[in-house]
């Protein structure tokens, strides 16, 4: 293996006695705080071009712990020991390099409740002819077993969720105030906003299902038989006549009901994905964007539909018009999302992976932060909030991921401007979150590279690509310098990518394809070059069952 080059000086804190402690330290721990540098592409680099400053700014008397005195207000020091930026405890110093430093600083476990949680709804539809999901058993009460669209959320075929609208969004709202869930400044009046995604939430959690705020194949099933077991009788659903009634189908010949479609006939509203008429959207941009790449998935038409409306939001200087068009083009196209000169390649990792594999929870999301600038009950600072994009960078992008950011930072504030680097950085602990609270990944782990294992990682997480597909996604952090094959670099973490397939180690060349800085890349290292890339992967399980 080759020998890493490391940075001279003291980077990190603590020591692990013994090379057990630290493999069981790498097998099991969660968040990391590794040693955080500026990443800056290859001057001579066609990356340049597109992208002038990435990853994160050393920061490294902070992760010492000798960035000066420590506050003297109790507030700030109980705000610093909850912020994923603060030092570990102090422990024997040592002059290992960067990677050494990183891996002995502070970590926590991955949270297990959010692995023990129901997830309410299947990463992607049901494929054609497959059948419902294990016990998605058909709606029963009498106001939901009749409409098409919820028993089609029932066996996992859509969602409802924040910008869904129309007639199954008023029998939802309905059935949520009905059975308690106040929503008294809009009431059932068809437009899925902030009000009902609450009511959704508290329902969900009184429930004991997973809380996203998305109502999938498990929370309608829920609300159906909370609903059946408060509706007046005689209100039995088709199919459930008393003796002596015959059921609708079983009419002589030629006496169908008017309506009624000849055997073989699909009735309206159930054609396969892609097969809407055009002039379907009401804004042209949306209907543009999409006769450009139909036939798109049902996910991708829902995206589209959440997006074709006109809403209002906080940014001062975000145009939703723009914002609609910027959002719509990467639901076909996750990979152009860029994040141009700001420190947010943690965010743009995450929001690409959301594009692609969830495109309607993309669009949803997207929507949620321009109306209400709000992320998991934190909001956008009013100074992000006033903020000007940056130039060159889509509206869309800029928004979400330094909202994304600001959201999550617990003392400083992002407030979307090129010159944040260290307000910018993003640990391991913060991927995990992401990957479990935005992409609604039941687990998630960490294996770690910091002092060696490389090699041996990427065959494991490769295997579990290579056996789950789409139901794994995984996030590196690298150097983004040696990522460029800059040979000359000090080797620091300071850099998020997405995996986009597993990594081919069969050669003397070692292969590796990324998304990153807009665009999908492929890099090729010997082992050497690959051992000084490589920090951490973190891998999250999409589907239950899915073992890490």
């Amino acid at each position: 293996m080759g020998q890493r080059r490391r940075p001279s000086g003291r980077l990190g804190r603590g020591s692990l006695s013994s090379e057990d402690e630290m493999l069981e330290h790498q097998r099991t721990s969660g968040r990391r705080r590794p040693t955080i540098g500026a990443a800056r592409p290859r001057q001579d680099d066609p990356i340049t071009e597109l992208q002038q400053t990435v990853g994160n700014q050393a920061v490294q008397r902070l992760i010492d712990g000798g960035a000066g005195s420590p506050p003297k207000d109790a507030a700030v020091m109980k705000a610093a020991a909850q912020s994923p930026f603060a030092p570990a405890s102090p422990a024997s110093p040592t002059k290992a390099g960067a990677k050494q430093a990183a891996a002995h600083a502070d970590h926590h476990p991955t949270k297990a409740a959010a692995a023990e949680s129901e997830t309410d709804d299947p990463p992607s539809p049901q494929p054609p002819g497959s059948g419902p999901p294990i016990g998605a058993t058909p709606l029963i009460s009498s106001r939901f077993a009749g409409d098409p669209d919820l028993q089609a959320c029932r066996q996992g075929q859509r969602l409802f969720q924040w910008g869904s609208n129309g007639p199954s969004v008023v029998t939802l709202q309905q059935a949520l105030v009905d059975l308690g869930y106040a929503m008294p400044e809009y009431g059932a009046d068809g437009a899925f906003g902030g009000e009902t995604h609450g009511a959704v939430l508290q329902y969900q959690r009184d429930a004991g299902l997973g809380a996203d705020g998305i109502i999938g194949t498990n929370t309608v099933g829920a609300l159906d038989l909370d609903v059946a077991t408060v509706e007046p009788p005689g209100t039995e659903p088709p199919g459930t006549e008393p003796p002596g009634t015959e059921p609708p189908g079983t009419e002589p010949p030629g006496t169908e009901p008017p309506g009624t479609e000849p055997p073989g006939t699909a009735p309206p509203g159930t054609e396969p994905p892609g097969t809407e008429p055009p002039g379907s959207f009401d804004h042209a941009d949306i209907q543009a964007i999409w006769d450009a790449h139909a036939p798109g998935t049902a996910r991708q038409r829902q995206a589209f539909e959440t997006l074709d409306v006109d809403v209002s939001g906080p940014w001062q200087n975000v145009d939703w018009s723009t914002v609609r068009r910027d959002a719509a083009m990467r639901v076909f196209n996750p990979s152009s999302i860029h994040q141009r000169t700001l420190a947010v390649c943690g965010p743009a990792t995450i929001a690409q992976m959301q594009a692609d594999v969830t495109p309607d929870r993309y669009a949803a999301f997207v929507r949620q932060v321009f109306e209400t600038a709000t992320i998991d009950g934190d909001t956008a600072n009013d100074d992000l909030l006033a903020n000007v994009p940056t130039t060159g960078m889509a509206q869309a992008d800029w928004m979400l991921l330094s909202c994304m950011r600001d959201t999550e930072n617990a003392i400083f504030d992002f407030e979307g401007n090129a010159s944040e680097q260290f307000e910018g950085i993003t640990m391991p602990g913060e991927m995990s979150e992401w990957m479990e609270e935005i992409l609604g990944c039941v687990e998630t782990e960490h294996y770690t590279s910091y002092l060696w294992g490389e090699i041996s990682n990427a065959e494991t997480v490769s295997a579990l690509m290579n056996a789950h597909g789409d139901g794994v996604v995984v996030a590196m952090l690298v150097d983004a310098d040696a990522l460029q094959n800059d040979s000359g670099a000090i080797n620091i973490p300071d850099h998020w990518v997405r995996l986009l397939e597993p990594i081919d180690t069969s050669g003397e060349r070692i292969r590796v394809r990324v998304y990153t800085w807009g665009n999908e890349y492929e890099f090729e290292y010997d082992e050497e070059g690959f051992e000084d890339v490589l920090f951490e992967f973190v891998v999250g399980a999409l589907q239950p069952g899915i073992s890490l």
